[in-house]
């Protein structure tokens, strides 16, 4: 059985995929949100592990320096990439309501009405069509980028959880005191 699609259902297809590539715009920008408020936490952890890399033994500083380079530069990759996925995708945008009566104006008086009624669902059909292709790419590719952003933000979970063995088990004992005699 073919399934036969005429030029009014063709067009309404290819609206219904632009516009659901704009509402899947909008909600990849939302999901945006979850990793750029759990960063801003993970950075404050990655600033206090720096300031009190100095408290430990050497044998755990060498360790405690690993780690924390590791953590801050997987923090640094998931902002990065949450730029990334924000910025610098194209999206494409069909002709204004102005623009089309404009053709439409353009085509009376030259074409009989049926001609121009087939040429304007031709050109809307072509410029949904065009522009859902394009607007389907930019969304792949932030999603792209977004995926990417989690796994930064993992492995960053995963060596922080990692630094706090080093600095509970690392701390050298004068620093327990100098923090009492400083006071």
């Amino acid at each position: 059985m073919d399934l036969v699609l005429d030029k009014q259902q063709m067009l309404e297809y290819y609206k219904e995929s632009y516009y659901h590539e704009f509402v899947h715009k909008d909600s990849i920008n939302g999901r945006v949100s979850i990793p750029a408020g759990i960063l801003p936490l993970l950075a404050g952890a990655d600033i206090f592990l720096i300031n009190n890399i100095k408290d430990l033994d050497d044998s755990w500083f060498v360790w405690g320096t690993i780690l924390v380079i590791l953590f801050t530069l997987a923090l640094f990759f998931a902002l990065y990439y949450i730029f990334r996925t924000l910025y610098n995708h194209k999206y494409g945008y069909t002709a204004t309501p102005k623009e089309i009566y404009d053709y439409r104006k353009s085509l009376e008086g030259k074409y009989d009405e049926s001609i121009i009624d087939a040429e304007m669902g031709d050109f809307l059909s072509t410029e949904f069509a065009n522009y859902a292709s394009l607007n389907r790419k930019s969304n792949l590719s932030k999603v792209f980028y977004l995926r990417i952003v989690y796994y930064w933000i993992v492995a960053a979970l995963i060596v922080g959880l990692l630094c706090i063995p080093v600095f509970i088990f690392g701390k050298s004992n004068g620093s327990d005191n100098a923090l009492y005699y400083n006071n």
